[in-house]
């Protein structure tokens, strides 16, 4: 799991103590998603309703779905814009890790996300899947909505980040 330091949201650019607003996505950028920033003096770590979203190192973006959530398209919306926020600073990898069980709406699955929020600093995406259920799944969208780079799944966690690590992130 992503570490925690002082919780924080962010609106109209500016990191502010959760703890000093009333309603923190009401107007600006982040108008209706429901992430709390995670930071020292950067954004660093955003959480979603579906995940936590946050750097791991200088060129890795790691995903951890959190347990019992269902997969829909809001949740998917705010969990991309979280990544391409995060991933708006620098070229970088992404590490994508599902719980065990996993369950998601149909529209998930017959939407291209890649297409509607755009990745442009993305270089490669490891999806960990933990079965055969969900790797037929990952394996299915991947071949039906191709990302623009390269992008595999994995049943466990140290082999996709040892494919990752051999992805060169260079501009």
């Amino acid at each position: 799991m992503i570490a925690f330091r002082t919780e924080w949201h962010v609106t109209a650019g500016w990191c502010i103590p959760k703890e000093h607003l009333e309603d923190p996505f009401a107007n600006g950028p982040h108008k209706g998603l429901d992430c709390t920033v995670v930071t020292d003096d950067h954004i660093h770590e955003l959480e979603t309703p579906l995940a936590f979203v946050g750097y791991t190192s200088p060129t890795l973006i790691e995903v951890h779905f959190k347990p019992d959530v269902t997969l829909n398209m809001d949740g998917i919306t705010a969990l991309m814009e979280a990544r391409r926020t995060l991933g708006d600073r620098r070229v970088h990898c992404a590490l994508l890790i599902f719980p065990e069980e996993l369950d998601f709406d149909i529209p998930v699955i017959t939407t291209n996300h890649h297409e509607r929020i755009p990745q442009p600093n993305t270089r490669a995406v490891a999806w960990v899947v933990h079965n055969e259920r969900n790797e037929q799944f990952t394996k299915m969208y991947l071949t039906y909505w191709a990302p623009p780079f390269p992008a595999r799944t994995f049943l466990e966690e140290q082999e996709a980040r040892a494919w990752l690590s051999s992805i060169d992130v260079a501009e």
